[in-house]
């Protein structure tokens, strides 16, 4: 549900069908997500960042598909929140009660609005036990609603099949560019004055991992913040030293993350990215070395 709430917001009402731009219709399948599904006849479909998008020529509304990793009681409890932006440009409450499909499979209704304008909301959530689960949500202008989007949910509902993820692809790829590996973010930046009573001021944060192939890592981090002329500074650092496991694991969508363990308990998740020849943890820049002064310290 929380899923759905972005898409909500990015296409409100909307015709999302103006281009023609990687239109697909019939069967889709992903062995890497383990998920197959028929696009309905008369629709079609267009995939959007994480989401899979359906429009129709003549019939009002979108069916907007999402994967995620709940059980059916988080999923309850998710449709039982709602679906609420900041600014009030989405405003959608359950309405009625979650009926149960099945023993993995949910279902409801919303209704509010969405870019101010009354809205109402079909849902399926389907739970994986072995895998990603996906949302179906039909969306469409509170008058224009009717059985037939019900409906249309239900034909892709049935549709569905899960199948076990392909990704030991995606998983061993990542573990053997990031093994023996110091991965490293850097950033600092100089705010000068130019007046006499003014205050310059310098910042600087690094973060060190090292990712050894022995399945350890070793942690560190920095951070300061000095005020030159106010006579300000502050300091916080530390080596959370050798002292975890880490792992790659695949989620919703193909995504990879890196999983560091601490031996305390804590648990980090970083989202990996790889574009432009340019590694990205959690949207930032690192830079990976494995030799020279900014080797790993893996023994």
């Amino acid at each position: 549900m929380k899923n759905l709430l972005f898409v909500l917001f990015l296409f409100g009402f909307c015709t999302f069908f103006h281009s023609a731009q990687a239109q697909q219709t019939g069967h889709v399948s992903d062995p890497a997500l383990g998920l197959a599904f028929d696009i309905p006849s008369g629709w079609v479909g267009q995939l959007s960042g994480d989401y899979f998008i359906m429009g129709h020529q003549n019939m009002p509304g979108m069916i907007i598909l999402s994967m995620h990793q709940s059980n059916v009681n988080q999923l309850k409890q998710e449709a039982k929140k709602g679906l609420h932006d900041p600014d009030n440009s989405v405003a959608l409450q359950l309405s009625g009660n979650i009926q149960n499909l099945n023993k993995h499979t949910i279902a409801g209704m919303l209704e509010g609005t969405v870019n101010w304008q009354a809205a109402k909301a079909y849902f399926i959530g389907m739970a994986n036990p072995n895998g990603n689960g996906i949302s179906i949500a039909v969306l469409v202008g509170k008058e224009l609603f009717d059985q037939k989007h019900i409906d249309i949910a239900h034909e892709v509902m049935h549709s569905v099949k899960f199948t076990k993820p392909q990704t030991a692809g995606i998983k061993n790829e990542w573990e053997t560019w990031l093994a023996n590996t110091r991965v490293q973010y850097l950033n600092s930046n100089y705010s000068p004055s130019y007046t006499s009573g003014g205050i310059s001021a310098y910042s600087e944060s690094k973060e060190k991992i090292d990712l050894c192939a022995a399945g350890y890592f070793i942690h560190y981090s920095f951070s300061m913040v000095s005020a030159g002329n106010a006579g300000m500074n502050g300091y916080s650092g530390g080596q959370d030293g050798g002292q975890g496991n880490w792992e790659i694991q695949v989620g919703a969508g193909g995504t990879p993350y890196l999983i560091l363990k601490f031996n305390d308990g804590t648990v980090r998740e970083y989202e990996l990215s790889y574009e432009d020849e340019k590694l990205y943890l959690n949207g930032r820049r690192y830079f990976r070395t494995k030799t020279g002064d900014e080797s790993p310290a893996c023994y």
